[in-house]
């Protein structure tokens, strides 16, 4: 799996791909062409929420088999959350693993899955960094919530369109557009406790055949947990271009920039720790282009490449006694070109077909330090380089008639070299005729190929060249009702998932190996109830067991029961005031300096927001995290944040 040559057939393919864009470009000159009819793709209203991750064709939400969750920019602004992180609170089996610190790694845990086993897509951009030592857990605090306009999150596996990486779902954060026809300039600032401020400036435009935006935003925050800091500078842009009546062009870049001081997992925190901090310099680019065809006649296509490259460059404290001190620089980059199609037949025929194709290549470099006493041989070189590439070939089948639907998906993924993946999935959703219920269920198969740092490190280190795919297996049963008024509507959903071939360090060997096996089951459940115009109930509830099959043992820092109730109340047209409490159950959790601790305490915390619509466009927000000062950890020795203010004000749309 280790080349020294990028091959010169997929060079060879993807720049025909990018010259094939490019031309698009520079061909569309029809400023008259009227823009592509908003619309209707699976036979819903246009009005109805649509869901475009893990499917070919942007599908209606109501119409979904999977366990799809849509969180929309209403819920993210009068909330005020803080990032990515905070956003993900908001749906249920999504749990966010994280110390509660702005700088350290806060990935998403999927229905008891590591935070590498989910998918994180910005803009359609898969976001993962193959030569990190976490396997490619994407750090969603740094990601903040001025930037989202909505997140969309598909449980479950999902390597039947997605390929490696999707053990236990995916993660997708749509950024802000324009959505005035006229040129706009937007702004919003927050202050707070911990040293906290952020703010963003944007400006873009809709008209009737181009739309763009360009937004650049800051952010900083030290002393949220110990003595941890951030600082972050983002720039991001999006253009599109309808080429007549059928075709588009479309094209997104996110650049972003920070540094962040924390405390190493495993280090027993600011309370059993050294106090040492691990200082991390990170720069994250993220490009997308796009070209569809033919939407909504008999056949439509879409060309897409995307790239992503993340560079770190890192310098960790030791922690005693078994933990060497270690310095980093790291460079990774993910290239992919994919042509899909969908087959809708005239006529009103029931079913409809989705193929596609998707070349990738990835790259890692390292340049690493373990600083090893004397007496061990003194300090030892880590670095690598590697490639790897791969092909997909997916296709799904959907067939929908009355209120009955089925799907029928599955991709194979064939590696230079080494074999080939097989996912499929199946999925089927039953809603009687004007019923005010339905019932679903899917099932699927899903892999994650190594990691390039799992498999490139020196053996000498723990690196191990023959590691093979994790994988996993799903599947779930959900009932979702409404009231005949429409004033309720709740579901619950039975899940379980069989993890299998997990990563895992054996210190026994010293050395990166295949041996875990994981089940994980549960329930989620949720209810949003309005008893009238002006009050709104959001309930979210996850219980969940997951256990270690190899030891018998729960995994860490996983609660078997959490969830919350957001209150809405309307005090005007104008005043929205909110509460949002949260319950975690205890987990287990291990810190190597403090042996005689191993789980944490739940916990309830309750958060307080204000927002004002002062004018059309200004609006002002305030949010009071752990209102009532709750002392409480995170982890072993981290303790969790103490009650903060932010206040907001806010300028556009």
């Amino acid at each position: 799996m280790i080349q020294t040559r990028r091959s010169k057939p997929f060079r060879t393919i993807t720049l025909a791909a990018l010259v094939v864009l490019a031309a698009s470009a520079l061909v569309a000159q029809d400023e008259g062409a009227e823009p592509a009819e908003a619309g209707d793709q699976d036979g819903s209203a246009p009005e109805a929420v649509f869901y475009e991750t893990a499917t070919v064709r942007g599908r209606a939400l109501e119409g979904a088999t999977a366990s799809v969750q849509v969180v929309d920019t209403d819920d993210l602004q009068h909330l005020a959350v803080r990032d990515a992180a905070e956003a993900l609170r908001l749906v249920p089996g999504a749990w966010v693993l994280g110390n509660d610190s702005s700088a350290a790694l806060a990935g998403v845990s999927l229905r008891g899955g590591d935070a590498n086993f989910s998918l994180v897509l910005i803009d359609g951009v898969p976001m993962a960094d193959s030569t990190d030592q976490y396997g490619g857990a994407f750090p969603l605090g740094s990601v903040g919530a001025a930037e989202i306009e909505r997140l969309e999150v598909v449980r479950g596996p999902l390597s039947s369109f997605y390929g490696s990486s999707s053990l236990a779902g995916a993660v997708q954060l749509i950024t802000a557009a324009p959505r005035d026809e006229a040129p706009f300039l937007g702004w919003s600032a927050h202050a707070g406790d911990h040293d906290h401020l952020s703010s963003r400036l944007s400006w873009g435009r809709a008209g009737e055949s181009t739309h763009g935006s360009i937004n650049a935003a800051v952010r900083e925050e030290q002393g949220r947990v110990g003595e941890d800091a951030l600082e972050q500078q983002t720039l991001s842009a999006r253009w599109g271009r309808n080429l007549g009546d059928v075709s588009a062009l479309r094209f997104s870049a996110r650049l972003a920039d920070w540094q962040a001081d924390d405390y190493p997992d495993g280090s027993g925190g600011p309370v059993f720790g050294s106090g040492d901090l691990r200082e991390s310099d990170h720069s994250d680019l993220g490009l997308a282009a796009m070209v569809d065809f033919g939407a909504g006649e008999v056949w439509s296509h879409t060309l897409r490449s995307t790239f992503y490259e993340h560079t770190l460059d890192r310098a960790s404290p030791p922690i005693v006694p078994l933990v060497p001190p270690i310095t980093e620089s790291t460079k990774f980059n993910d290239l992919r070109v994919a042509w899909t199609g969908a087959f809708a037949p005239a006529g009103g025929a029931p079913y409809d077909v989705s193929l596609g194709v998707e070349g990738l290549s990835e790259e890692g470099r390292n340049r690493s330090l373990l600083l090893l006493p004397p007496y061990f041989g003194g300090p030892l070189a880590g670095d690598y380089l590697i490639e790897r590439e791969r092909v997909g070939a997916f296709a799904e089948w959907r067939w929908s008639r009355g209120g009955l639907v089925a799907e029928i998906g599955a991709r194979a993924d064939f590696f230079e070299g080494e074999g080939e993946e097989l996912s499929p999935r199946v999925g089927v959703r039953y809603t009687p005729a004007g019923g005010s219920w339905s019932v679903r269920a899917s099932a699927g198969e899903a892999f994650k190929l190594p990691s390039l740092y799992g498999l490139a490190t020196p053996r000498a280190i723990g690196g191990n060249p023959n590691l093979q795919p994790e994988t996993s297996v799903g599947a779930d049963l959900g009932f979702e009702a409404r009231s005949a008024t429409g004033a309720a509507r709740g579901g619950i959903t039975v899940f379980s998932n069989r993890f299998e071939n997990l990563v895992d360090f054996d210190f026994d060997t010293f050395q990166i190996v295949n041996r875990s096996k994981v089940d994980a089951e549960g329930v989620e459940a949720f209810l949003v109830w309005n008893p009238s115009a002006r009050v709104g109930v959001d309930v979210r509830l996850t219980s969940q067991d997951t256990e270690d099959l190899a030891t018998g043992r729960t995994l860490r820092r996983r609660p078997d029961l959490f969830g919350g109730v957001g209150v809405r109340v309307d005090l005007s047209e104008a005043v929205r005031l909110g509460l949002e409490a949260r319950h975690t159950g205890s987990y287990l959790d291990e810190q190597i300096p403090a042996p005689f601790r191993t789980s944490v305490a739940g916990r309830d915390l309750v958060g307080l927001s204000l927002a004002w619509q002062v004018a059309d466009r200004w609006r002002i927000s305030v949010r009071a995290d752990n209102a009532f000062d709750e002392s409480y950890e995170t982890q072993v020795g981290f303790p969790g944040p103490e009650r903060s203010v932010r206040i907001g004000i806010r300028y556009g749309q």
